[in-house]
């Protein structure tokens, strides 16, 4: 019997590529809790929530999607995982993407 050999595996939601880089999945990872995090906006618009609820949400329905798998990673910087989280604290706080904020979370080789 043949082991096939493959370009990408897909275990639950995490996908495995061939070359062991881990970029792609975390794209794909913050793609879908990009999702999650525009139907919290949905929610939020439509209730009248403190932000101490609102953070509780994220938590809760967010925060999942973006830690799954985490423990694999290795130490990297994960520049889509960190754009999901900057966004809702933008959107928590008011701010505009031109604020310091994005300055203080980016790397300097980022610019």
């Amino acid at each position: 019997m043949v082991l096939e050999t493959v370009d990408l595996f897909k275990y639950l939601v995490i996908i495995l590529f061939i070359n062991g880089c881990w970029n792609r999945t975390q794209q794909h990872i913050s793609k879908h809790s990009f999702y999650s995090l525009h139907n919290l906006f949905i929610v939020c618009n439509q209730l009248n929530l403190s932000t101490l609820e609102i953070c509780k949400l994220f938590d809760s329905l967010v925060s999942p999607i973006i830690n799954y798998g985490a423990e694999i990673f290795g130490y990297h910087t994960a520049k889509e995982i960190e754009t999901v989280h900057c966004k809702f604290l933008r959107k928590n706080l008011g701010r505009h993407f031109s604020s310091s904020l994005w300055r203080t979370m980016a790397t300097p080789n980022d610019y």
